[in-house]
């Protein structure tokens, strides 16, 4: 019971959908792309050239200043020495007590000399505060007042060093502006050479990517050419994982430049989609816009016709998924829309027929990518082997599922021990019945599928103890054109095989029975099947009111009927990528589909659980192995499929009561004669 429970579990996670995480949108910053926008940057770069150049005017006067500051502590010092020389001169000649008065009046000179340096210094930047001038905001002021400096020379040879060294200084930071004007000059004449390349390599690929041929066009580059940085940003890391779940197999081919040549020969028509927005990855391209209540198949249409043949279009919903406030956004909508009792369509040929699928709705967006893209095929790559295999075991596991039903019958259990032919004969009309509705099965699909334009992959049958088989799995080998196309093709399988099963049931049931070379089933095994008991006990009313373990004889019809009817109801539940999960993504769409899909796997998962249905269990698990990526997508998957839920949801309630048991209650009233459960 532990591992059921293990598989149960991880089954139901893979199906169940993650919470959609809030995307951030942001907006790359990209070069200037007109006149103006280079202009504008070459006025900003011409303004700091002129800033930089008042800040050396500015850095040169305070350089004069600490200068003139400098040679005035170094006469000081100088001076000082030669007073305490002096001094000391003066004391080895005159008394200590005149020495003593000589160093006090030394002394009160020096504190005089540094409060008048200390009250010179707060004058001056006094000054230098009343004289600065503000640089203007529209024209760059360029004469620029600065502090008046108090010059300590004394002599007229000072006076002449200490200018010639202020002007050195001076010729070296005029030197410093004119440096960096140069080079805000050389970064305006780069900016409108690379402009002008840009405009004449546009203006050449788009002329060869109108005529269909895109060849590379060859630019001079420079000597040093630096590393391209791809930028990340969080629209194309959400396109990366959209696309990937959608065209896993998807050649890693698009581009920026290919994205927008797309958008300008795609969707310059006014008329046509509008393109707001572009999100690029490898994998492909989403473009963001309006169909102006337009139908996306023949915006669709317009766009095919003019795409160049290295790529292919589709028009799906928005796959980035929703933030938390866009959804509450489109629920609130929704609600004003019921009480204000306004149609929901305002005029989109393409709206959903009510509020619960308008909130779930998703933007429409066109996706293009690689031609050569192609839906994931997991039995493409098994080869013809596999089928072959599949083919033989199913066929093996019908014969076991045959003798099993004739061991029911120990008259007929002893004969095939003995190896009597005549005894396997009698069980061979099950395994040729179970064979039979396979085949109605898969040849429905190919008629529809044939109608329909859909690329419809050979079947791998899968065997089965239980039943005598799985059914079987089919691919994509193109994609869907549209949702009515692949949900007619994908529920005509299992419809016709309930019909052929449902047949045969009645016609066994109605045919004469020989108790001694009939097989038999358990009455439990009869009333695992709702539908199956009420066919069933038409022709033999003991099958319901036989104690659980006593085996019922029935004709071997009925016994594949009854293999056919569970087959059949398997197919039809919205797991994966079954017969139920494609008509689920094209009744409902993908994003409803796939919730249903997450809903059918839990409650599949607890039937087998608690029922301790192994089918139920091993069919989960299969699906859970082989089938439980998304479902590729149709190539017009916007366009609703009218008319196709309510087959949907009737073919779901025969599935139902194909699967679940009957249970017990009173004398039954559905039909006349049935007795007691």
């Amino acid at each position: 019971m532990r591992w059921q429970v293990i598989a149960i579990l991880a089954a139901a996670h893979a199906f169940v959908l993650p919470r959609p995480k809030p995307q951030l949108r942001l907006r790359a910053e990209d070069d200037c792309v007109t006149a103006e926008e280079c202009s504008a940057e070459a006025e900003v770069l011409k303004l700091q050239a002129e800033t930089l150049k008042l800040e050396a005017q500015k850095a040169e006067l305070l350089l004069a200043k600490e200068v003139a500051e400098r040679q005035r502590r170094v006469r000081e010092e100088e001076e000082a020495l030669q007073a305490m020389a002096a001094t000391e001169e003066a004391s080895k000649v005159v008394d200590p007590a005149q020495a003593a008065a000589l160093r006090d009046a030394d002394f009160q000179a020096k504190v005089l000399e540094r409060r008048d340096e200390a009250s010179r210094k707060l004058v001056a930047e006094a000054a230098a505060e009343e004289a600065v001038v503000p640089i203007a905001t529209e024209e760059v002021v360029k004469t620029v007042a600065g502090p008046v400096l108090i010059s300590d020379c004394e002599t007229a040879e000072e006076c002449a060093v200490e200018e010639q060294s202020n002007k050195e200084e001076a010729s070296l930071l005029s030197l410093e502006a004119e440096k960096l004007r140069l080079e805000a000059q050389k970064a305006e004449l780069v900016l409108a050479r690379q402009r002008l390349e840009r405009t004449a390599l546009s203006k050449q690929e788009a002329e060869a990517f109108i005529e269909g041929t895109l060849e590379p066009v060859v630019v001079e580059e420079e000597e040093e050419e630096e590393e391209e940085v791809v930028e990340v940003t969080p629209e194309s890391v959400a396109c990366e994982e959209a696309l990937d779940s959608l065209f896993p197999a998807a050649p890693l081919t698009m581009t920026r430049e290919a994205a927008d040549m797309l958008r300008k020969t795609l969707f310059d028509d006014e008329k046509g989609f509008r393109c707001d927005a572009v999100d690029v990855c490898e994998r492909g391209a989403i473009f963001r816009g309006s169909t102006r209540n337009q139908a996306a198949k023949d915006l669709l249409a317009t766009c095919q016709a003019k795409v160049p043949q290295d790529y292919r279009l589709f028009a799906l919903e928005d796959p980035v998924p929703p933030t938390d406030e866009e959804v509450e956004a489109r629920l609130q909508d929704a609600r004003d829309r019921a009480l204000l009792d306004k149609d929901i369509s305002d005029g989109s040929p393409d709206a959903p027929p009510n509020e619960l699928m308008a909130a779930a709705r998703r933007p429409t967006v066109i996706i293009a990518v690689a031609s050569e893209t192609r839906p994931l095929q997991i039995e493409s790559k098994l080869g013809l082997a596999t089928r072959l295999a599949g083919l033989v075991g199913t066929a093996g596991s019908a014969a076991a599922f045959s003798a099993a039903a004739g061991a029911g019958n120990e008259q007929l259990f002893e004969r095939l021990k003995d190896g009597d032919e005549s005894a396997f004969a009698c069980v061979l009309p099950i395994a040729i019945g179970i064979f039979a509705i396979l085949a109605v099965h898969e040849c429905a699909h190919a008629v529809l599928a044939r109608r329909g334009s859909v690329d419809w992959s050979l079947p791998v049958f899968l065997p089965s103890l239980s039943t005598g088989s799985l059914g079987a799995s089919n691919e994509l080998n193109e994609y869907a054109p549209s949702r009515s196309a692949l949900f007619d093709t994908a529920i005509a399988g299992p419809l016709a095989g309930l019909a052929l099963s449902i047949l045969f049931v009645l016609i066994g049931s109605a045919l004469p029975l020989d108790s001694a070379t009939a097989p038999a089933l358990p009455a439990i095994a009869i009333r695992s099947s709702a539908l199956g008991s009420l066919l069933v006990a038409i022709g033999a009313p003991s099958a319901l009111s036989a104690p659980p373990d006593v085996s019922v004889a029935l004709h071997p019809l009925v016994v594949a009927g009854l293999a056919g009817l569970a087959i059949n109801a398997l197919a039809l539940l919205p797991l994966g990528r079954t017969d139920g999960g494609r008509c689920a993504l094209s009744a409902y769409g993908r994003t409803l589909g796939a919730g249903l899909q997450g809903f059918a796997t839990l409650f599949v998962g607890l039937a087998a659980l608690f029922g301790g249905d192994d089918l139920l269990l091993f069919h989960l698990l299969w699906v859970f192995g082989l089938q439980r990526d998304p479902e590729s997508p149709c190539v017009d998957e916007v366009t609703d499929a009218e008319g196709r839920r309510p087959v949907y949801a009737l073919a779901l309630i025969v599935a139902g009561l194909c699967l679940l048991p009957l249970a017990p209650a009173a004398p039954s009233t559905v039909l006349p004669g049935f007795p007691s459960l």
